[in-house]
């Protein structure tokens, strides 16, 4: 930027203080963005606090989600948590989901619209996290995953082959998992076979589904790896069953 619009520039002559005042007080990560972008004073008081951005971003999401007057002047923007998911160290993705999940549903359900943006999981899973994941798991993340078209392909052509494929629309509880049934927890590792993660895969079967689920869907897990051509991975599973 350059230094004529920086001597120009009215914020940089108002007391600190004001300013601090004021970026507290903006809605949106997009007004704090631009406003840190005026100058390289108003950048340093905007980030004096480093995980600011991520504190108004939560606020912003679960307001869009619950404010309809606001949602309907505002637009839904990827949410950081799932950009810090997909490239930011273990250490800074556990502190802004500590952001994220305060005030919000554990399981992030409530957090934004999955219908538009994906879950934590289905963001570890998809950049091949395995270490992640797992993280968020065990932090309370959700494991379902929401309709995705190709999920819903490979589902209609397998479930309906699987001799037993009334269970997988049977409700169920766990301590672990929580309450759903086995079509939508089996999705995630149809998720990791579609983007041929077969470690994160072979993972969720042997200490996910076959540790907390009530039945065995070795057939499912093997036909939905073959169809994906994730060869290797199909194998392990026969060779497991």
């Amino acid at each position: 930027m350059s230094s004529e619009f920086q001597a120009w520039n009215p914020s940089t002559s108002l007391p600190v203080e004001l300013i601090e005042m004021i970026v507290e007080e903006l809605l949106t990560p997009k007004a704090l963005v631009n406003l840190a972008c005026t100058s390289r004073l108003m950048h340093s008081i905007v980030f004096r606090k480093p995980f600011h951005l991520y504190e108004l971003d939560a606020r912003y999401h679960r307001r869009l989600m619950t404010d309809d007057i606001f949602r309907s002047q505002n637009k839904a923007t990827l949410p950081s948590l799932i950009h810090i998911i997909r490239h930011d160290s273990l250490d800074k993705i556990k502190t802004v989901l500590e952001i994220f999940q305060a005030g919000s549903s554990v399981s992030l359900g409530e957090a934004w619209d999955v219908s538009t943006f994906p879950t934590p999981i289905e963001a570890a899973i998809v950049a091949g996290r395995s270490d992640v994941m797992k993280f968020l798991l065990k932090s309370g993340c959700e494991l379902r995953i929401p309709d995705r078209h190709y999920i819903l392909d490979i589902e209609k052509e397998h479930i309906s082959c699987d001799s037993n494929m009334d269970l997988f629309e049977e409700d169920w509880e766990d301590q672990y998992l929580g309450i759903g049934c086995h079509r939508l927890y089996s999705r995630a590792y149809v998720l990791a076979c579609a983007v041929h993660q077969d470690e994160i895969a072979l993972w969720l079967v042997e200490n996910v589904y076959y540790k907390y689920v009530y039945y065995y869907r070795d057939e499912y897990y093997l036909m939905v790896a073959a169809h994906t051509g994730n060869h290797l991975l199909a194998m392990a599973i026969a060779y497991k069953s």
